[in-house]
């Protein structure tokens, strides 16, 4: 089976989805919109499991393969609800605890054959245009303004 992580809209992850059902390929989408419901780790057999609220059960021993396009997996708070001091600090331990969980399940998927990976998506842009520039390959002009007359007189 091959997991993808995308974007609810994202064509070009629909269009590579079509291949692999036209090319009788198993795959699961998890997007923006899939809160992920239950979650087991079993470090005594190596297995680990997410159950979803559509009651998809993803057993990443029978994930082949992973596919990342801008998405992420994300696990459903909302059902806590409360305005206590007790009831925050309880909610931000938990955004903790999934921040690290959802990690180790990225590491975890991305022991297998992968395109795509969470860490190369949240990379600067301007970062990689300089490096670019100072290695000495072409790059676009870039102008970068915080408001409208500085746009203006550059342009």
């Amino acid at each position: 089976m091959i997991l993808i992580v995308s974007q609810h809209f994202e064509t070009s992850t629909d269009q590579i989805i079509e291949w692999l059902i036209l090319n009788k390929k198993s795959c699961v989408r998890i997007n923006e919109n899939t809160y992920i419901r239950d979650v087991c780790i079993n470090n005594l057999n190596g297995e680990v499991e997410l159950l979803l609220f559509n009651n998809i059960k993803i057993d990443f021993g029978s994930v082949k393969s992973y596919f990342y396009r801008r998405g992420n997996l994300k696990y459903n708070l909302t059902h806590i609800k409360g305005a206590s001091e007790e009831t925050k600090v309880f909610l931000e331990a938990l955004q903790s605890e999934w921040k690290q969980l959802k990690e180790y399940l990225f590491c975890l998927l991305e022991q297998k054959n992968f395109i795509g990976n969470v860490s190369a998506n949240n990379i600067n842009k301007l970062k990689v245009l300089s490096e670019a520039e100072r290695v000495g390959l072409n790059t676009p002009r870039t102008f970068i303004a915080s408001n409208k007359q500085q746009f203006e007189r550059e342009c």
